[in-house]
């Protein structure tokens, strides 16, 4: 075979598996906003099911609570004040 075909069914395997992933990877995203320490802190997280990424968002929230051990162990253990997530 040609260098051209050979280059032409790489390229064509390569586009392939890229729709695949996409089409196999659905995920949910989701924005979770929680009130701590008189500030509020927001992220968003990715995953397979909505608890995942909620469960991600808030903890990615939480984790920008930069100020000390105490203010983010407070962030984990409140409620988010919004949560809002999308296919």
């Amino acid at each position: 075979m040609s260098r051209t075909l050979w280059t032409l069914l790489g390229l064509a395997a390569f586009v392939a598996i890229l729709v695949v992933a996409t089409v196999r990877g659905e995920r949910v995203e989701c924005e979770v906003c929680v009130d701590a320490g008189g500030r509020t802190y927001c992220a968003t997280a990715s995953a397979a099911d909505r608890e995942s990424a909620l469960g991600g968002a808030h903890s990615n929230a939480c984790g920008t609570a930069a100020e000390g051990m105490d203010l983010e162990l407070q962030c984990r253990n409140t409620p988010p004040r919004s949560a809002e997530c999308r296919p």
